[in-house]
C-alpha cells in the first residue's frame, strides 16, 4: 500500500506524520465534534425562542382574526425540525485504543502513524452530519415565515375577525 522507503526516507515521514499531519487531523476531528454541539446550542436556543413565540400567538389568538392557527402550525412544524436536528446520532470516535495498540504494538512506529492517521481521517469522515444543519435552517426559515405571517393575521384582524 505504502511505497518502500529508505530509513532515512521513513524517518522523515515518520515525522511529518507525528508532527503535523495526526496532530491536525486531530483538531479538525474535535472541531467537528464542536462543531455538532454548537449547532445543538442554537436548535436548542431557537427552539425556545420557537416555543415562546407560539405561545405568545396562542395567548392573544382571540385578540386577532380566526385565521391566527396558520403561524401556529408553522411554530410548530419549525419546532419539530428544530427537535429532529438534535435528535442524538451516533459519532465515530476514532480507532480503539487498546485494540490499535495490541494490533500495532509489533510493528513500526511509522506504520502505526500511518494506520493512526488512516483510522482520524475515516473518523472525520463519518462524523460530517450536514442533515443537522440543513434541519437547523429549514426550521429557521419556517419560522420566520410563519412569523412573518403573523404580520397579516394582525393587520387584518379588523376585517375578518
Amino acid at each position: 500500500m505504502f511505497p518502500e522507503l529508505s530509513t532515512e526516507d521513513g524517518e522523515n515521514e515518520l515525522r511529518i506524520l507525528l508532527d503535523i499531519l495526526i496532530p491536525q487531523a486531530q483538531l479538525r476531528f474535535d472541531g467537528g465534534l464542536r462543531d455538532s454541539d454548537a449547532a445543538d446550542t442554537k436548535a436548542l436556543g431557537t427552539l425556545a425562542s420557537d416555543a415562546a413565540a407560539l405561545g405568545a400567538i396562542v395567548g392573544v389568538h382571540n385578540l386577532v382574526n380566526s385565521y391566527w392557527w396558520l403561524p401556529a402550525i408553522g411554530s410548530i412544524l419549525a419546532g419539530g425540525l428544530l427537535i429532529a436536528s438534535i435528535w442524538p446520532r451516533g459519532f465515530d470516535l476514532g480507532p480503539d485504543l487498546a485494540v490499535f495498540y495490541a494490533e500495532m504494538a509489533g510493528g513500526s512506529p511509522l506504520e502505526a502513524a500511518r494506520q493512526m492517521l488512516s483510522e482520524l481521517l475515516l473518523a472525520i469522515s463519518n462524523n460530517q452530519k450536514d442533515s443537522k444543519i440543513l434541519l437547523l435552517w429549514g426550521a429557521l426559515i419556517l419560522m420566520l415565515v410563519s412569523l412573518l405571517g403573523c404580520l397579516p393575521v394582525v393587520f387584518l384582524r379588523p376585517h375578518l375577525g
